[in-house]
């Protein structure tokens, strides 16, 4: 659950942090595998 709040404030940050996206999804691609 507290995984899926902290997606959740990185999913809303984006919008106004466009350059941390790159490293967002490395770090869930590094979650993912």
């Amino acid at each position: 659950m507290k995984l899926k709040n902290i997606f959740t404030k990185i999913i809303k940050n984006l919008d106004e942090i466009d350059t941390d996206r790159e490293e967002i999804l490395k770090i869930s691609r590094q979650m993912i595998r």
